[in-house]
């Protein structure tokens, strides 16, 4: 169909070997990651786009530890961030190329102290020759839009969270779980997918939203649809989008709710219904039983192992997103993961 389709079909096979490397080989670097961060006072995340937002997914885990956590986008701390970090905060830097030209700045500047970790999908960059601990991606070779890697980042993530949060190296039943869980990414038929993309459409301007670990996948729909199909997207918490955004919804509206089941997911059927209620088209993408029902609402629900987990959710749903992606490019005309002004790798600021 095209290079991006192709590769997102590969998504589970890449999310197994990041599950047996990390399960045999690479738990010492579980284990050298618990120790690391008992050295440090704070943890600082730092990336771009999907490297940067990724982190939402695991970010209960890591708070869990008790440390302070922040989260930065790389570029804008690059100019407006301390000039020197202090040492006993540890810098998480994630990027999938490992090249991104602002990573590649804060590295050559030595702004972000002396102990880094790495998580990249090319041990052999920038980042991952300077990291004191690299934690590989096994995303294989990625030409298009951010999929196998944005999948396998969850789930690095989700390692490093559950080891802090549990105060241990995950157990087997763990890896286990992602394991099973990878043969399910892509069981939503392409045939409901294109359903869904056919409710959408024109598909010009898309609102997604998410609440706690899912809106990690709020963000990354918002930037990768905007890069695919060329729709104007925004993403938005829950609670935000009804702080103002929520006066828009209309017939002209589309909507996308990414609603996990757990401590909010009552709170994201209730949007789903009253943007309904106001002529909005409304896609929600769950693993939650359905608690509305109206014509304009359409329901992807997927079946998975990773339920019960919210966050573990946006590995759930991984597969998902960029089929829509795909199919709704198709359906304006384009083909989704074709760059037209820049690359795989970003190198200009």
């Amino acid at each position: 169909m095209s290079k991006f389709y192709d590769e997102i079909v590969q998504i589970p096979e890449a999310l197994h070997c990041v599950v047996d490397y990390y399960r045999e080989e690479g738990l010492k670097k579980l284990t050298d990651w618990q120790k690391l961060v008992s050295e440090h006072s704070a943890l600082s995340f730092l990336g771009m786009g999907t490297s940067e937002f990724s982190i939402y997914s695991a970010l209960p885990k890591f708070e869990q530890n008790g440390l302070p956590v922040s989260v930065r986008d790389a570029g804008e701390y690059l100019y407006y961030g301390v000039q020197k970090q202090n040492e006993k905060t540890l810098s998480i830097l994630t990027s999938q190329s490992g090249e991104s030209v602002e990573i590649r700045k804060l590295i050559e500047a030595g702004r972000i102290g002396s102990s880094i970790v790495g998580i990249t999908n090319d041990t052999e960059s920038i980042l991952g020759k300077s990291a004191r601990l690299v934690f590989p991606l096994f995303g294989g070779e990625e030409a298009s839009i951010s999929a196998k890697t944005y999948t396998n980042t969850l789930a690095v993530l989700n390692f490093m969270g559950e080891t802090l949060a549990k105060k241990q190296v995950p157990a087997a039943s763990f890896f286990d779980t992602l394991d099973k869980g990878a043969d399910s990414l892509l069981s939503v038929s392409d045939e409901e997918i294109q359903e869904a993309v056919q409710h959408l459409l024109p598909g010009d301007a898309i609102a997604f939203v998410g609440r706690g670990p899912a809106y990690t996948c709020a963000r990354q729909s918002a930037l990768t649809f905007m890069e695919g199909t060329h729709c104007l997207s925004s993403p938005f918490t829950g609670g935000a989008f009804r702080h103002g955004p929520f006066e828009s919804v209309g017939k002209l509206f589309s909507i996308v709710i990414y609603c996990a089941k757990g401590k909010t997911s009552a709170f994201s059927w209730k949007l789903a219904s009253d943007s309904a209620e106001h002529g909005a088209k409304v896609l929600v993408i769950t693993d939650d039983t359905p608690s509305v029902s109206h014509k304009s609402i359409k329901v992807l629900k997927i079946g998975s192992v990773f339920s019960g987990d919210e966050t573990l959710f946006p590995l759930a749903v991984s597969g998902i997103h960029p089929r829509i992606i795909h199919f709704l490019a198709s359906a304006r005309g384009l083909e989704a993961g074709i760059f037209n002004y820049g690359g795989k790798i970003t190198v200009t600021e």
